[in-house]
């Protein structure tokens, strides 16, 4: 996996907007990853699905714009796999860092938090439901994995803490 944990967060642009507390908060670690970037054999075929999916939708219906739709929602769909993402856990929240933007949530908004080998993700909700694909958030871990459990312990406010 690819790991940095050096990079730097502040870029010399100010974003605080009063009212908001995030920007004030103690950074507990960050990093990033980049799906593409840790394996370039399977970006490379992911990406030429990307070209002869729609390729084969031309031929079969000699359409253009349904070819460019095609093409459009391959891309935004696995926008996520092809573009770095920078995650921040601080003491008011986490946040998340795209090219085209940035998603902050605080603490509070989380019920429980699930893990699998390479994953995290966080729940709103206090028990498993369908919908915690839609409202949780789910970012991989870096390198120090335990580091990132033990963070998640200390800040999630579980059922058992309360």
């Amino acid at each position: 996996m690819n790991s940095d944990t050096s990079l730097p967060w502040d870029d010399g642009v100010s974003r605080e907007t009063p009212g908001r507390t995030e920007a004030r908060s103690k950074e507990l670690l960050a990093w990033s990853y980049h799906p593409a970037g840790e394996n370039p054999a399977q970006a490379v075929l992911v990406a030429l699905f990307v070209v002869l999916v729609p390729a084969a939708i031309f031929w079969m219906f000699g359409d253009l714009f349904l070819t460019g739709l095609a093409a459009v929602i391959f891309l935004v769909s696995l926008a996520h796999y092809f573009v770095p993402t920078k995650v921040r856990l601080t003491t008011e929240g986490i946040e998340m860092r795209r090219f085209w933007g940035r998603q902050f949530r605080p603490w509070s908004q989380f019920r429980r938090y699930e893990c699998d080998r390479t994953h995290f993700r966080l729940c709103t909700l206090s028990r498993r439901s369908r919908l915690d694909q839609f409202r949780g958030l789910l970012a991989r871990f870096p390198a120090d994995r335990e580091a990132v459990i033990h963070i998640l312990q200390n800040q999630i406010n579980t059922p058992e803490k309360r």
